[in-house]
């Protein structure tokens, strides 16, 4: 049964947002990424906004539905 405080009830504020970028290695499904994007839409372009959005047109070009982070090159 569901109580007034379950998760599927809070309210959209009460969720904390990660603007760090994802680590290496870590995979989103389409449709996970594109829920999580909604959370960074009035936020400026944050590294983890950034990040969903290079997973997001790899997805769209290539035609996947599973992308992970790729490794951070070591001369960056």
């Amino acid at each position: 049964m569901t109580g007034p405080n379950a998760p599927d009830l809070a309210f959209p504020d009460d969720t904390p947002v990660n603007h760090e970028a994802p680590k290496p290695g870590t995979g989103f499904f389409r449709d996970e990424l594109e829920s999580m994007l909604t959370y960074h839409t009035t936020c400026a372009p944050c590294p983890f906004k950034s990040a969903l959005l290079r997973l997001r047109a790899q997805m769209i070009r290539t035609g996947h539905d599973f992308a992970r982070v790729p490794s951070r090159r070591a001369d960056r």
